[in-house]
C-alpha cells in the first residue's frame, strides 16, 4: 500500500524537501519515503515536484505517518504550509497551517 502526499507552500521545493527529511527520520518510514516527480506535458518544461509517495503497509507504519505529521506541522514557522494527503483506500485530507506558533495538535 502507498499514501501520497501533496506538499504546497509559500518556500517552494523546501517545504517538500523538508518533509521528506522529517519523515526520514522515523525509523518505520526510513526507505519507505520519496518524491514523485510528475511527467511534464507537451509544453511544458517541468518543475520542482510536490508530491512524496509514501510506502506504508503492515507494522504501524500508517500510524508512524500520521504521527509523524503530526508534529511536523505543529513546528513553528513563518510560512503557510498546505499538506494534501490520499490514502491507499482513496480517502483524501487537507490541512493548511498559516504561520504557527505554539500550536497544539487536538
Amino acid at each position: 500500500m502507498r499514501s501520497l502526499l501533496a506538499v504546497d507552500g509559500s518556500e517552494g521545493p523546501d517545504s517538500l524537501a523538508d518533509l521528506i527529511s522529517w519523515l526520514n527520520d522515523e525509523t518505520l518510514l526510513r526507505g519507505r519515503v520519496r518524491p514523485h516527480a510528475p511527467v511534464p506535458r507537451t509544453g511544458e518544461l517541468g518543475g520542482w515536484t510536490d508530491i512524496v509517495v509514501i510506502a506504508v503497509g503492515a507494522g504501524g507504519a500508517l500510524t508512524t505517518l500520521a504521527r509523524a505529521l503530526s508534529v511536523y506541522l505543529q513546528q513553528p514557522r513563518r510560512s503557510t504550509v498546505r499538506v494534501k494527503v490520499v490514502s491507499p483506500d482513496c480517502r483524501r485530507t487537507e490541512v493548511t497551517v498559516e504561520h504557527t506558533k505554539d500550536l497544539t495538535a487536538v
